[in-house]
């Protein structure tokens, strides 16, 4: 079967890497990998973070206390205003924050992929749509796909997974959550492929101090240590 992958469009107004983040199936930590990412980009000269898909980090972060006094603008609430998006500045620490409201519904216009300032661009598309998916994956650099290796989480997001890779044979595959119950010639049959970035289990103490600190799991001296982050970085 010949197979004719999308085009990525390569031509921006402006010099811009863009890094897509999607999940495979529900719960598969999408946020979590897109929001790593972006952290260790950061420590090497900025990066925004852009959530276009469910919100999440605006809880976690706890934006409206941390950024108390000085305001945080939610890009969705900028584009209604028709302020251009490059006027928004959300600093957190070397990361530039473009977020959800928490009680926003729906996801935001694909265009928005486009309208984020900076360099390096994360965007976490946590349970985006495949309509949104197909707007916004044409626009990006680099795409990583996330999945959760426990069987009924592989199954279910199969057709999904396939027709990515179908459309992306450049994408690349991060397995999260990996763990000693994981068969993983089982996985690798499954993938077809033994060519994927592979992230242990995070222990749940970790991701539970980050959230009742108010911070990403990446910021903890730990995590690096957990995570294999030298694969990571090499993204």
């Amino acid at each position: 079967m010949f197979r004719i992958p999308v085009v990525r469009i390569s031509h921006k107004p402006v010099p811009q890497h863009r890094t897509a983040v999607a999940g495979i199936s529900a719960g598969c930590g999408t946020s979590f990998i897109a929001g790593s990412i972006a952290w260790f980009k950061s420590l090497k000269g900025g990066c925004t973070l852009a959530e276009l898909g469910t919100p999440y980090f605006c809880s976690a972060l706890n934006t409206e206390r941390r950024f108390e006094g000085r305001g945080f603008e939610y890009f969705e609430d900028a584009l209604a205003a028709r302020r251009t998006l490059c006027a928004v500045k959300n600093p957190y620490h070397s990361l530039d924050l473009f977020l959800r409201r928490p009680d926003a519904e729906g996801f935001p216009s694909p265009m928005c992929a486009c309208k984020m300032p900076g360099e390096q661009v994360v965007f976490d598309l946590s349970g985006a749509p495949d309509s949104l998916l197909d707007e916004v994956l044409p626009e990006m650099d680099r795409i990583i796909l996330v999945l959760d290796p426990l069987p009924t989480k592989l199954l279910g997001g199969a057709e999904k997974l396939e027709r990515l890779r179908m459309q992306y044979p450049d994408a690349q595959l991060v397995v999260n959550k990996l763990n000693r119950g994981v068969n993983r010639s089982e996985l690798q049959r499954f993938l077809g492929t033994d060519s994927y970035i592979a992230v242990q289990h995070l222990a749940p103490e970790l991701v539970y101090k980050a959230e009742y600190n108010c911070m990403l799991p990446a910021e903890f001296k730990g995590f690096t240590e957990k995570t294999q982050w030298s694969e990571l970085e090499k993204i």
